[in-house]
């Protein structure tokens, strides 16, 4: 039955990135308004976009707010900033040709 909802799938810390990825894609491929939030912090996370790509994602970026090593997420905020607006300029490429749908959590200049 159609309800009109949009289901929203939340990104844990990052030992949970690739059964969130797995989830999405599964669910994704069965009901179309599924939407992940993705984190700019994770050094991964570009790759992940561009893994996604083919589902239509509806992808959430936000910053990230867990404590991670270094060798898994940026531990500098500017590194989190140019990464952030790496992936936003991919996804907003994407939206205009109706590939995926961004959504930009707040940019702030301090965390």
């Amino acid at each position: 039955m159609e309800t009109g909802s949009q289901l929203w799938i939340d990104m844990e810390d990052s030992a949970y990135v690739d059964r969130t990825l797995d989830l999405y894609r599964k669910v994704k491929r069965k009901y179309a308004p599924v939407g992940l939030a993705m984190q700019a912090y994770l050094r991964r996370t570009a790759s992940d976009v561009e893994s996604l790509m083919e589902v239509k994602p509806i992808i959430r970026l936000v910053k990230g707010a867990y404590a991670e090593p270094p060798h898994i997420a940026f531990p500098i905020k500017k590194d989190v900033d140019l990464n952030y607006i790496a992936i936003s300029e991919r996804l907003l490429d994407a939206a205009s040709r109706n590939e995926a749908t961004p959504i930009f959590g707040r940019m702030t200049s301090a965390l």
